[in-house]
């Protein structure tokens, strides 16, 4: 794991507490192709921004896979698609009462380029014990406040603003240089 996957997890995932079941990294699919409302992808992911929470909606009656899953900003604008075997694994569970989200992990574009994509985080939370307690459409922290009563927002140990200096030009001298390694290796 680098260091920016780890200050993501510090940022987006400590605060979800133990209501994380588990959570992985994936590149959505179908991001160069025009939303069913004709609106472009490429478009939605410029303005996607690191940790913004994007939301999963089924498209059972969708004419290719009727386990589809496009991933979406909150005002429904799509993204793209998780691909086809991990929508049918998150569709099954769903249909279990398994909760899951996803976030922007990264965006993968550099202008003039033909070249697009995002990483997402796909976090799965841990089952729900009580099925009828079970309400669709809440927010994240009004979710986990009814399902999870023992969720308390968990804060990082020590948050940049609170680190040494020295520790502080280590990390971004890690991060420049994963920069430098990544640019040498395209």
């Amino acid at each position: 794991m680098d260091l920016e996957d780890r200050l993501f997890e510090l940022k987006v995932l400590q605060p979800l507490g133990d209501s994380v079941d588990r959570y992985f990294y994936v590149k959505l699919v179908g991001v160069s192709h025009l939303n069913p409302d004709r609106t472009s992808r490429k478009k939605v992911i410029k303005t996607l921004i690191q940790g913004q929470e994007l939301k999963l909606r089924r498209e059972p009656t969708n004419i290719y896979d009727p386990n589809a899953i496009l991933v979406c900003t909150e005002d429904g604008r799509g993204a793209g698609y998780l691909d086809a075997r991990l929508a049918g694994d998150v569709t099954r569970s769903m249909k279990q009462d398994v909760r899951w989200r996803s976030y922007v992990r990264r965006v993968l574009h550099e202008d003039g380029t033909t070249h697009w994509g995002v990483v997402v985080c796909m976090v799965r939370y841990n089952k729900l014990t009580d099925n009828a307690s079970s309400t669709p459409g809440l927010s994240g922290p009004e979710f986990l406040a009814k399902h999870y009563p023992d969720y308390k927002r968990i804060e990082p140990q020590a948050p940049l603003e609170t680190l040494p200096r020295w520790a502080v030009l280590t990390i971004a001298g890690l991060l420049l240089l994963a920069l430098v390694i990544a640019i040498h290796s395209c």
